[in-house]
Protein backbone atom coordinates (compact mmCIF):
# COMPACT_ATOMS: atom_id res chain seq x y z
CA UNK A 1 0.00 0.00 0.00
CA UNK A 2 0.98 3.48 -0.93
CA UNK A 3 0.48 6.24 1.81
CA UNK A 4 0.64 9.77 0.91
CA UNK A 5 3.55 10.52 1.91
CA UNK A 6 5.39 7.34 0.35
CA UNK A 7 3.91 8.97 -3.06
CA UNK A 8 5.59 12.45 -2.38
CA UNK A 9 9.36 10.77 -1.49
CA UNK A 10 8.49 8.43 -4.81
CA UNK A 11 7.64 11.74 -7.01
CA UNK A 12 10.27 13.16 -5.50
CA UNK A 13 13.20 10.39 -6.28
CA UNK A 14 11.68 10.40 -9.71
CA UNK A 15 12.50 13.97 -10.38
CA UNK A 16 15.70 13.19 -9.82
CA UNK A 17 16.72 10.14 -10.79
CA UNK A 18 14.92 10.80 -14.29
CA UNK A 19 16.37 14.01 -14.07
CA UNK A 20 13.75 17.92 -13.95
CA UNK A 21 13.43 18.05 -17.65
CA UNK A 22 10.20 20.30 -18.60
CA UNK A 23 10.06 17.34 -21.43
CA UNK A 24 5.72 15.95 -20.52
CA UNK A 25 5.96 17.28 -17.00
CA UNK A 26 3.83 19.65 -15.16
CA UNK A 27 4.50 23.03 -12.93
CA UNK A 28 2.86 22.22 -9.90
CA UNK A 29 3.42 25.95 -7.82
CA UNK A 30 1.00 28.15 -8.03
CA UNK A 31 -1.40 25.25 -9.22
CA UNK A 32 -4.70 24.87 -7.07
CA UNK A 33 -5.08 21.33 -5.33
CA UNK A 34 -8.27 20.56 -4.05
CA UNK A 35 -8.37 17.93 -0.97
CA UNK A 36 -11.86 16.32 -0.35
CA UNK A 37 -11.35 15.18 3.46
CA UNK A 38 -8.63 17.00 5.97
CA UNK A 39 -7.90 14.20 8.30
CA UNK A 40 -4.44 12.44 9.04
CA UNK A 41 -4.07 11.39 5.09
CA UNK A 42 -5.63 14.61 3.62
CA UNK A 43 -3.42 16.84 5.76
CA UNK A 44 -0.24 14.55 5.08
CA UNK A 45 -0.71 15.16 1.01
CA UNK A 46 -1.89 18.90 1.87
CA UNK A 47 1.83 19.23 3.33
CA UNK A 48 3.22 17.39 0.34
CA UNK A 49 1.31 20.09 -2.15
CA UNK A 50 2.49 23.26 0.21
CA UNK A 51 6.33 22.01 -0.35
CA UNK A 52 5.39 22.23 -4.27
CA UNK A 53 3.95 25.79 -3.69
CA UNK A 54 0.45 24.66 -4.81
CA UNK A 55 -2.33 26.83 -3.84
CA UNK A 56 -4.68 24.25 -1.00
CA UNK A 57 -8.35 24.10 -0.73
CA UNK A 58 -10.16 21.98 1.24
CA UNK A 59 -13.43 20.15 2.01
CA UNK A 60 -13.68 19.71 5.42
CA UNK A 61 -15.36 19.59 9.14
CA UNK A 62 -13.14 21.01 10.57
CA UNK A 63 -13.69 24.69 11.17
CA UNK A 64 -11.67 27.26 9.25
CA UNK A 65 -9.79 28.55 11.89
CA UNK A 66 -8.40 25.15 12.94
CA UNK A 67 -7.00 24.58 9.67
CA UNK A 68 -3.04 25.09 9.18
CA UNK A 69 -1.61 28.28 7.64
CA UNK A 70 -1.53 27.83 3.81
CA UNK A 71 -4.79 25.81 3.97
CA UNK A 72 -8.23 27.35 2.49
CA UNK A 73 -12.11 25.74 3.66
CA UNK A 74 -13.86 25.26 0.37
CA UNK A 75 -17.23 24.41 -0.61
CA UNK A 76 -17.91 21.45 -2.76
CA UNK A 77 -18.73 24.08 -5.41
CA UNK A 78 -15.82 25.71 -4.73
CA UNK A 79 -13.38 23.08 -4.55
CA UNK A 80 -14.43 21.65 -7.72
CA UNK A 81 -14.67 25.16 -10.13
CA UNK A 82 -10.67 25.75 -10.90
CA UNK A 83 -8.44 22.73 -9.22
CA UNK A 84 -5.86 21.56 -11.31
CA UNK A 85 -5.82 18.56 -8.38
CA UNK A 86 -8.34 16.75 -6.79
CA UNK A 87 -8.02 13.47 -4.90
CA UNK A 88 -10.28 12.14 -2.38
CA UNK A 89 -8.34 11.01 0.98
CA UNK A 90 -11.67 9.68 3.21
CA UNK A 91 -11.03 6.33 5.06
Amino acid sequence: MLTAGGFGYKLLYYYVEHGASSKGKQELAGKTFGIVGLGNIGLRVAQIALAFGMNIKALTSKPAEALPAGITKSSLEELLAFPSFVPVCLY
